[in-house]
């Protein structure tokens, strides 16, 4: 009986310490490039995998001073990036990237295509801007750009 108790406390001690080196992992990804500063963007969950719309987002991405993203200059039509977070580069240039790998969906100013839908304002744009845009557009797909460098 000894043996199986301390047979147990063993493999728990394992499953913690992997759990930890896990966690650890994890906080060694992506970090913005020194210089730079992050802020915040409206966002979804959504991972690659998950169920998507069916349709292309498409528009020239705006920022306003909130940080809230827009496929167009009149700040009409929002979008919604999935698991993203906005960085402003030492030189002024603000993009959106995902928060994990640094990838970029896009730059102030770029064009924008991706797939997703458009549809009502969600929760996940209140949380962040104040703005009312007549339609949000969500991205379901993953970035396109390479992570930003750190210098």
């Amino acid at each position: 009986m000894r043996y199986v108790l301390e047979r147990t406390r063993r493999c728990a001690l394992a499953g913690l310490a992997g759990l930890a080196i896990a966690a650890a992992a994890a906080g060694c990804g992506w970090e913005p490039p020194e210089g730079s500063s992050t802020f915040a963007v409206p966002t979804s969950s959504w991972e690659e995998g998950d169920n998507s719309f069916d349709a292309m987002v498409g528009g020239d991405l705006a920022i306003d001073g909130e940080g809230c993203t827009f496929l167009d200059e009149t700040l009409t039509v929002g979008v919604i990036f999935p698991t993203a977070i906005g960085v402003t580069q030492e030189d002024g240039t603000r993009v959106v990237v995902h928060e994990r790998t640094g990838d970029v969906f896009a730059a102030e100013g770029d064009a924008v295509i991706y797939g997703g839908g458009y549809g009502p304002r969600p929760d996940a744009w209140s949380e962040v801007c104040s703005s009312t845009p007549t339609e949000v557009a969500v991205v379901h797909d993953a970035p396109k750009g390479d992570p930003i460098a750190r210098a």
